[in-house]
């Protein structure tokens, strides 16, 4: 009796073990990291450097990856590209890749979206909170002003060219214009100046300096 007893309770053990090997083997598994990006303040119409997600396979068999998307309210502000296999292709378990997400403001404002990791986890869709800021064109609150507001060249022959006259541009407010992409206003171009120089009218010169 005592024989039947340890084989009936070894049976029950090896029952025990075996559903637990097979809880164990749960298939695919996906995690993120990180599960959220921020981009801080970018000038409306630029874009920001890429930001990294790796995505994990923590299971123990393949995962299949079938889609990344970009969702939410301000899901056009966000570019997104990925170093990952796509089905039919899978994700070894055990196994990294890499999504990159960057940031390009149509606007000034706080944007938002989500990225979505479409796969065969069971956690799935994985998703990564996306956020950012656009700011004006030139940064922060900056403005130009401009010295003197008005020209007068006074008589000229027809023909004649005149003597050249200075405009002073500066930024101003709480933050530095950055003028470093040519602006054209007629023959009046603002090249290379962070904060502040004089543009001449009459061979195009900024700070004295000839333009090339």
């Amino acid at each position: 009796m005592r024989g039947a007893l340890r084989v009936a309770l070894a049976a029950i053990a090896l029952s025990i073990m075996s559903m637990g090997s097979a809880a164990a083997a749960s298939g695919p598994g996906a995690t993120v990291s990180p599960t959220a990006l921020t981009f801080h303040d970018v000038p409306a119409g630029a874009r920001s450097d890429a930001q990294a997600v790796t995505l994990t396979n923590t299971g123990d068999a393949p995962l299949t990856i079938s889609t990344f998307r970009l969702v939410g309210p301000d899901a056009a502000d966000f570019g997104l590209g990925a170093m990952c296999p796509v089905s039919p292709d899978t994700l070894p378990a055990g196994a990294s890749c890499t999504i990159y997400v960057s940031f390009s403001p149509d606007t000034p404002g706080p944007k938002s979206a989500t990225l979505a990791i479409g796969d065969d986890a069971a956690s799935g869709p994985q998703t990564v909170a996306l956020s950012g800021a656009g700011s004006s064109a030139y940064g922060g609150t900056a403005v130009a002003s401009v010295s003197p507001g008005s020209l007068s060249f006074g008589d000229q022959a027809v023909g004649a060219k005149s003597g050249a006259q200075a405009v002073t541009v500066a930024a101003v407010g709480s933050a530095a214009g950055d003028l470093s992409t040519p602006a054209p206003f007629g023959r009046l171009y603002l090249w290379n100046q962070p904060s502040a120089g004089t543009v001449w009218f009459d061979d195009v010169k900024v700070a004295g300096a000839p333009m090339g």
